[in-house]
């Protein structure tokens, strides 16, 4: 690869991630004017300043070396599988709402539960199915989503409290409706 070549995608992928020359040399703690001499084509980095300066720009040391950001069979092969894990999820989570909803309705209906009542069950499943998916997708997570999974984690259970809740308000004024 010529200088002229990695000069380009350095400056590329250093505006892609929004860094001034500046900015991108006080990460790496080289002076600005270095980054300008590796952007214009007149040098390259030292051999101890690829491996952060690949980091920073979050490529690969092989994509910063080349010049060029792979995109080979296998990563599009990993998006179109995440794609399709996606899609199942949401045809799952879709169904699971559909039968939540269908369970309270008929045990509504079975009951003799008020029509508010009937509504509010709803609610409280929806609030119900909702933190319990979230949880469990928390759980499924790897360490790579650890902020992700515990963000999954905490409003899946802050949704289930509320679905609790809202169940113990309905029952308590379910007896109240019985004992009147």
């Amino acid at each position: 690869m010529d200088a002229k070549q990695f000069g380009s995608f350095l400056a590329k992928q250093r505006k892609e991630k929004g860094y001034t020359q500046k900015e991108l040399a006080e990460h790496l703690g080289v002076t600005d004017k270095a980054i300008s001499r590796w952007e214009n084509g007149h040098g390259y980095p030292d051999i101890e300043s690829l491996e952060p300066l690949a980091k920073e720009l979050g490529v690969s040391l092989m994509e910063l070396l080349h010049g060029e950001v792979a995109a080979d069979e296998a990563i599009v092969n990993t998006l179109e599988i995440t794609m399709e894990n996606r899609q199942r999820e949401r045809k799952r989570t879709v169904i699971l709402y559909a039968v939540t909803m269908s369970f309270f309705v008929l045990f509504s209906i079975l009951k003799n539960i008020p029509f508010a009542g009937t509504i509010t069950m709803g609610i409280a499943a929806l609030y119900g199915v909702s933190g319990l998916a979230l949880t469990l997708r928390g759980h499924g997570q790897t360490e790579n989503g650890a902020f992700l999974r515990r963000t999954n984690v905490f409003y899946g259970v802050l949704l289930l409290m509320v679905a609790i809740g809202i169940l113990f308000l309905l029952l308590g004024t379910s007896i109240q409706v019985a004992t009147s």
